[in-house]
């Protein structure tokens, strides 16, 4: 709940077919072209979400090989595993990403639900961003505020298998 596709990555196959520019040599891969990729692609549920992407030139790009790019998701630097596919006449891209993408405002639903629900108690919650990032052992505080004002904060976790665990702190 609250997880773009693939958990643990991102798998976006065909992402770019890796363009090779004639200025740059016939064997260099378009970085400006996977960067921008990156930013349209990554979350295109939530457009603008991706700010600055940076990728080092990748010369003579062949399947199997691979490049690190970092993407900027609000505050949070966030490692972006470019991977070329295909064959040596139409290269792919693949994207992977290490850290879990949770969309904060479903899971900030998800809670003003349960609380609701099983609870019987109407509650605001806000989990800040639209999306972030939670890599492997990290968690997210949300906060929660009753009819009352009592205000209570919650640490979220995502398992490998996308369950979100919200835990009173």
């Amino acid at each position: 709940m609250g997880l773009e596709q693939g958990v643990h990555r991102i798998v976006l196959a065909s992402l770019v077919a890796l363009l090779l520019v004639g200025c740059l040599g016939p064997e260099r891969l378009d970085r400006v072209a996977v960067e921008q990729s990156i930013q349209s692609e990554l979350l295109p549920a939530h457009p603008g979400a991706i700010g600055d992407v940076v990728c080092p030139e990748m010369d003579n790009p062949a399947p199997g090989m691979s490049m690190q790019c970092v993407a900027q998701l609000g505050s949070h630097p966030l490692p972006v595993l470019v991977v070329v596919g295909g064959d040596t006449d139409t290269l792919t891209t693949e994207l992977r990403v290490a850290d879990r993408l949770v969309d904060a405002g479903e899971v900030s639903s998800l809670l003003e639900s349960t609380f609701s629900n099983e609870l019987g108690i109407i509650t605001s919650v806000d989990c800040g961003h639209i999306v972030v990032a939670i890599g492997e052992g990290e968690s997210i505080v949300c906060n929660a505020i009753d009819p009352s004002g009592m205000q209570r904060s919650f640490d979220i976790t995502v398992d490998a298998n996308g369950v979100v665990t919200a835990e009173i702190r």
